[in-house]
């Protein structure tokens, strides 16, 4: 298969391809509950007050975390505007920056061809692509993960200060990103490496006794200064909040049993299937492989990026975002150096292709059914078209792999999988915009048709942070009351005024008027659907007389 990934019109092919797909429809897509739009929220608000210390936003106090992420958006901000493009190109930039250091620092290591296929691999998996796609945390910290585990792998191969340098950088800006997980992450493969490694007297050299103390002096400045703001509530929540619950137990039911990771891996990289069972094998039989340096180093990766989250009780998808480089190495590793007499004997070769094919139609199967479930019929089509098109797709790979014809099947994965992204994000996603975009149209509805003072009031507490994102990125203010009586005197003041409720509490505010009537024309309702919650709502908007235009409809 090595000769398959130096055809450059290949290569030009999938890096264009993947690039566009990172970037499709970014500034289309409205902003996703809860953690996206709580992010936005944070940056619009630090760049308002100029508050760059302690997060603050409606509704997003679980979301607060270390500040580089809301920096970054604040950052591309003013360049691109306030805008859901602007929200997501930092995470879009880190995916690309993960592919292109795992390219140049790892083929220093495990050379050129298994370096560029690992990069290849991650950007044509399922999972990483779409951290791209959505403002989280987790692109950004991969990137700097990745930075960290290549530059301490990079010392111990061949020792040199600028290595060090990379190491402790990464570090320090992981800590500020999402705090802990790095330091679990290079903290585990350093020791990993100085029990198995042979050349282990190499990791005197790194000197973590004083540059982890350098290394953390910016969070460190960041938390005093912050404490100093607010007397320490913010840092005492964060300790408990992400450290103490997250190792002691789970928060919002995130859990999973032993083994969640690595079911999810076989989602993430399912267009890899066919290869991760016996490239994870191959990578963890270390007792016959422990003299080949490249299996001491994906072990330590993997143990510290991996198997330790799986002890924890507090688990998503992306908490071990730290060991997709390591597998996507393993895997090609795999697919380069696998051999046609060894394909026959492997049954982890075999159960790979069978698994890849089950998994993927049943996912097809899945993604039709979905589609007619919750689509209207533009929305029914385009899923039906990702479901038939990776259905065909993974028959043919499979055809392909069950022949040994990998040099056929390789480049297919590579498409497919692009492809996948492509119709995901230009035909699927869109046509559930509607719908999902409910908190955009309010905002929207209340910025083109009421009057530009008016006060926007929340009569419920609908912990859905795209909400006020949207209002206050339209130009209008809002406060939250949720007494009835409170809200009667607004409606009928003189100051503009739309509060925003839902259906029920509409029906109780209007049985709560006792007479008064609602002034006419001026309610309207605006249904969508609450993502993350998987259920419809009914947004109603009632303007006061004083903030009416005549324009409504």
């Amino acid at each position: 298969m090595r000769r398959n990934i130096n055809r450059p019109f290949l290569l030009l092919a999938i890096v264009l391809l993947g690039c566009f797909n990172l970037f499709l429809n970014n500034w289309y897509v409205s902003l996703w509950d809860q953690d996206e739009a709580a992010y936005a929220g944070f940056a619009h608000q630090m760049r308002e007050t100029g508050n760059w210390l302690v997060p603050e936003f409606t509704w997003s106090e679980p979301h607060r975390k270390t500040p580089f992420h809301f920096w970054a958006i604040a950052a591309a901000y003013s360049v691109f505007g306030e805008n859901e493009f602007a929200v997501r190109f930092p995470s879009a930039l880190a995916v690309l920056g993960t592919c292109l250091i795992l390219f140049v620092m790892g083929r220093r290591l495990f050379g050129a061809d298994v370096a560029l296929t690992a990069a290849l691999i991650l950007l044509c998996s399922f999972f990483v692509p779409n951290l791209g796609k959505v403002s989280v945390t987790d692109a950004l910290l991969m990137f700097f993960e990745t930075l960290a585990a290549l530059s301490l792998l990079n010392y111990l191969h061949q020792p040199h200060w600028k290595w060090n340098v990379w190491l402790w950088l990464a570090v320090s800006m992981g800590l500020l990103v999402k705090g802990p997980p790095i330091l679990i992450l290079v903290g585990g493969m350093w020791f990993f490496l100085l029990l198995f490694y042979p050349k282990r007297k190499l990791l005197i050299g790194t000197h973590p006794w004083f540059f982890l103390p350098l290394a953390a002096v910016p969070l460190l400045l960041w938390g005093r200064l912050a404490w100093l703001q607010d007397g320490g509530t913010y840092i005492r929540w964060m300790v408990d909040w992400y450290i103490l619950r997250r190792a002691t137990g789970h928060v919002f039911g995130q859990t999973g049993p032993p083994g969640y990771y690595l079911l999810t891996f076989l989602l993430a990289f399912l267009p890899w299937l066919a290869f991760l069972p016996s490239a994870l094998a191959d990578v963890l039989n270390f007792r016959r492989n422990r003299h080949d340096a490249f299996y001491p180093f994906i072990v330590s990766w993997l143990l510290a990026g991996w198997i330790l989250y799986e002890l924890l009780p507090s688990k998503l998808p992306a908490y071990a975002i730290g060991a997709y480089p390591a597998i996507a190495l393993a895997i090609a590793r795999q697919t380069l150096t696998i051999q046609p007499e060894n394909i026959r004997r492997s049954r982890w070769i075999s159960f790979g292709n069978y698994a890849f094919l089950v998994i993927s139609l049943l996912l097809s199967l899945g993604l039709i059914g979905a589609g007619i479930y919750l689509l209207d019929r533009p929305g029914i089509i385009a899923a039906c078209l990702l479901g038939v098109f990776w259905g065909g797709v993974s028959i043919f790979i499979f055809s392909k792999l069950i022949r040994n014809e990998y040099n056929a099947a390789f480049p297919a994965i590579m498409l497919g999988a692009q492809g996948f992204l492509l119709i995901a994000w230009l035909l699927v996603v869109p046509s559930f915009e509607e719908p999902r975009s409910a908190t955009k149209r309010v905002a929207s509805f209340i910025d083109e048709n009421l009057k530009p003072a008016t006060i926007v009031v929340f009569a419920k507490n609908f912990n859905l942070p795209s909400l006020p994102y949207y209002v206050i990125r339209a130009g209008n203010t809002y406060t939250q009351q949720e007494d009835y009586t409170a809200l009667q005197s607004q409606y009928f003041s003189s100051t503009p005024t739309a509060i925003v409720m839902d259906e029920e509490r509409y029906q109780a505010f209007a049985a709560h008027l006792q007479g008064q009537q609602l002034q006419p024309g001026n309610v309207k309702i605006i249904n969508g659907w609450v993502t993350d919650r998987g259920k419809q709502i009914k947004y109603v908007v009632l303007a006061n007389q004083a903030a009416q235009t005549g324009k409504q409809d």
